[in-house]
């Protein structure tokens, strides 16, 4: 994920994120080693928890739902979009 200067302007205070922003920080939540420590956040299995969870892009459902209203969106259309997560 790539950031503009405008993206970065939208740090500033009463501006709003964007979907670069959100992207970004998402990726680095569930990439960027935690120190649990300087957080002070409870032991547990953190690294069961990366692999259980699946943080999806802000524009996951764009993306489902491009082809038509949300009502049409198949079980087949979903596979497609989540191919990537199937190990």
């Amino acid at each position: 994920i790539s950031l503009s200067v405008g993206d970065l302007n939208r740090l500033e205070p009463e501006e709003f994120l964007n979907d670069d922003l959100i992207d970004m920080y998402l990726n680095f939540l569930t990439n960027c080693p935690i120190e649990r420590s300087k957080f002070n956040l409870p032991d547990c299995n953190w690294e069961y928890l990366k692999e259980s969870v699946f943080v999806f892009s802000t524009h996951f459902y764009s993306k489902l739902t491009e082809r038509g209203p949300s009502s049409d969106i198949s079980q087949d259309d979903f596979k497609e979009v989540t191919r990537c997560l199937v190990a």
